[in-house]
């Protein structure tokens, strides 16, 4: 499965998302692994943004700019914790 998300003719401090549904509760490390292409210039930020309880949100990982055509590998390790999404 793949998501495209075009930065083509948008406004400058446009964002988009994509949200997972929660994960239980878990006592284990997990570790979210994609594939990313950010080419071209006035590029903005990719982050994975870990939320808990629709309250707290954390980084966990983010890359800013232009990095060129090729497809980058991205991982982002979630620590165990309480009932988040991603």
């Amino acid at each position: 499965n793949y998501v495209v998300f075009s930065t083509k003719d948008k406004n400058p401090g446009s964002e988009a998302s994509l949200e997972s549904e929660f994960f239980p509760p878990n006592d284990k490390e997990m570790c979210l692994t994609f594939f990313y292409s950010m080419s071209g210039k006035d590029l903005g930020t990719l982050k994975v943004v870990r939320r808990e309880e629709n309250v707290i949100e954390s980084t966990l990982w983010f890359i800013t700019g232009d990095q060129g055509w090729v497809w980058k590998r991205g991982m982002a390790v979630m620590k165990p914790s309480i009932l988040y999404n991603q």
